[in-house]
């Protein structure tokens, strides 16, 4: 990846070991595991299974009657075409346009053993119906005619539909560009969040959307087995960009600054209000922080605490330990309040809101070195890789010798800036550990009390 001068909005991916461009979503790369894999195919193949397949249509092409030509297959191929007239008819007047929408692809082949295709229904002992799953919304989202796409829509085709792969309609516009197709599909409140197993992988629209070596294969191999005519590529790649920003969350918006934002309790009520979310406050009292960052880089809420529900984005626990061994790096140890601390001398200060968004700031744009062990338990390996002046690593593992490659290839500048919003006010424990932190590591990290 390339970041021109000044280009200081990133972070820092210590999963996956490369930087992400302020703005950029990233693809997840987890490979599925045989389980899984099989968890979730038999899932929709339990879905596929439901439909009636096309072989069952019985309306027959006048024109071809003697040749056993099914209407339904015509129809089919004129859809594909983008024959807007002909469709439109068969859908106002066919008797097999229940079948045709609410369907799935299918054809006989004689015995079994396809390999990319599951087996629906079964007729006689020589012949099988094999079937995609893909229905005709599936095939029209994958070509330029947002008007039969349209159509079909009007007509109550199922929106969410899957094929054997998990794979919706809006994944199809979103892998091959159609930008219209893709407008109209969620205008019809089809579920961006969905996920097909791609490449053993889980996948949603937006991933198919994305540039990638993975994705362009996917391309070429539908390609070239459904001999398809060549497209211009740059042009559908600008499609692809377009469907990125329609798949894109609200909510990765840049926030307005301090001036413009503020939470906002509501009378009786335990939630608490930003300009952007709500969140259910599980305990009165219990602190909700936004760390707002500049260059496009998405808002990002922590709540007080050690458990909360999965609204929050920064987990209790796990992100209070961060907080700990943070503390211990810096040397600037929170506040003991036995009570509350859990056995764990200073750990209830450590676990509110304000500490975890600076913890993960850190994880997300500076590279540290670690004081703990080279365990690779969960915790280390979040904290990231090790660069404290005058201490060496015993032994440097393959996954940290990445790390400290990818450290060399940094940016000269980073971003160094954020703003911290606390439902509460900020206590003298948070203020002086932001201290700390800015004072070790150069940062401008400020906290403030934002309440409407």
């Amino acid at each position: 990846m390339n970041l021109g001068a000044g280009m200081n909005c990133y972070e820092i991916d210590k999963e996956n070991i490369q930087f992400v461009a302020g703005g950029a979503y990233l693809i997840e790369s987890d490979m599925l595991n045989d389980y899984e894999i099989e968890k979730r195919t038999e899932s929709f193949k339990e879905q596929v299974a439901l439909k009636p397949p096309w072989t069952e249509a019985t309306e027959m092409y006048p024109a071809f009657s003697d040749r056993s030509l099914r209407k339904i297959d015509v129809v089919v191929g004129r859809m594909i075409h983008g024959n807007v007239s002909f469709v439109n008819q068969y859908l106002k007047t066919s008797i097999g346009r229940d079948i045709f929408l609410h369907g799935v692809q299918a054809w006989e082949t004689a015995g079994s053993g396809q390999s990319d295709f599951e087996s629906n229904k079964t007729g006689s002992s020589n012949v099988t119906i094999v079937t995609s799953g893909r229905t005709a919304l599936h095939l029209a989202a994958r070509c330029d005619y947002p008007d039969i796409v349209e159509f079909l829509l009007t007509y109550g085709a199922n929106v969410d539909a899957v094929d054997v792969s998990g794979r919706t309609a809006l994944m199809e516009a979103a892998l091959w560009g159609r930008w219209k197709n893709a407008q109209l599909l969620l205008a019809y409140g089809a579920n961006k969040l969905l996920e097909c197993i791609h490449n053993r992988r889980p996948r949603r629209a937006i991933d198919l959307a994305l540039p990638s070596e993975e994705n362009a294969l996917a391309r070429s191999a539908a390609a070239f087995v459904h001999r398809r005519t060549k497209e211009d590529t740059l042009a559908q790649d600008i499609n692809r960009q377009v469907i990125v920003e329609l798949l894109s969350d609200e909510e990765r918006s840049t926030l307005p600054g301090p001036l413009g934002f503020a939470f906002q309790r509501r009378r009786n009520h335990r939630s608490l209000l930003s300009f952007i979310t709500r969140y259910e406050i599980p305990v009165e009292g219990k602190t909700v922080a936004c760390m707002i960052r500049h260059g496009g880089l998405p808002p990002v809420f922590a709540m007080s605490g050690f458990t909360h529900d999965g609204s929050i984005e920064l987990p209790g626990r796990p992100w209070v330990n961060v907080v700990m061994r943070l503390c211990r790096l810096i040397g600037s140890y929170p506040d003991k309040w036995p009570r509350r601390d859990q056995g764990v001398p200073g750990q209830f200060y450590a676990s509110h809101a304000e500490k975890k968004l600076i913890a993960y700031f850190i994880y997300k744009h500076k590279f540290l070195l670690s004081d703990i062990s080279n365990t690779e338990d969960e915790l280390t390996s979040m904290m990231g890789t090790l660069n404290l002046r005058g201490r060496t690593p015993r032994a440097i593992s393959p996954r940290k010798f990445k790390m400290m490659r990818l450290q060399a290839a940094s940016p000269e500048t980073s971003l160094c800036e954020a703003n911290v919003m606390s439902s509460t006010p900020i206590c003298a424990d948070c203020e002086r550990f932001a201290r700390s932190v800015n004072e070790v590591l150069g940062l401008r990290i400020r906290l403030c009390h934002s309440l409407a």
